[in-house]
């Protein structure tokens, strides 16, 4: 029952933030804007246009709120909102994926190493008992199939996306 509830609420929001929406109209920059993501105030106020899913479009204007301590400059303009993840890039949705990813890939990092130590410290309490040496082993086993999943999955998507249909826009290749 947990599962299909996890699954349907991955899927739930995979599908609401990452599809684009179905309507048509003017994009932003078309309209003489740019887009920002939602939540973030439009500083010139806002604008008829189109932008993907979690992104408003926002008039241009010939300068940016520098000293707004809710902003960062993660790559040398100021297009980042600080976060618990750090300074995330919000004027380009490739790159605000693309960290979103490594972030992703250093957190299923960080649980299989809770996963071993967890594992270890059950083979080493067991006591001579086969049932929990077995359980350990096979929590060491999922766990390392689950980061050669993880690591297979990158580079998979490495090869087939940058190296056949040369999409170099997630920043796997710099």
């Amino acid at each position: 029952m947990s599962a299909k509830l996890i699954l349907s609420l991955a899927s739930l929001i995979f599908i609401s933030l990452f599809l684009p929406s179905l309507s048509r109209a003017a994009t932003c920059e078309e309209a003489g804007g740019h887009c920002a993501l939602i939540g973030m105030r439009c500083w010139y106020g806002s604008l008829a246009g189109t932008c993907p899913a979690l992104w408003k479009c926002c008039k241009n204007s010939g300068s940016s709120p520098i000293n707004d301590p809710r902003f960062c400059n993660p790559t040398n303009s100021n297009s980042g909102i600080k976060t618990a993840l750090g300074c995330l890039q919000t004027s380009n949705p490739k790159l605000l994926i693309d960290q979103i990813i490594r972030w992703a890939v250093g957190v299923g990092g960080g649980i299989a190493f809770i996963f071993i130590v967890y594992a270890g410290f059950l083979m080493a309490t067991a006591a001579g008992d086969p049932k929990r040496i077995k359980a350990g082993q096979e929590i060491i086993v999922n766990v390392l199939g689950a980061l050669a999943l993880i690591v297979m999955a990158v580079v998979i998507l490495n090869f087939i996306g940058v190296q056949i249909l040369g999409l170099g826009g997630l920043g796997f290749n710099p």
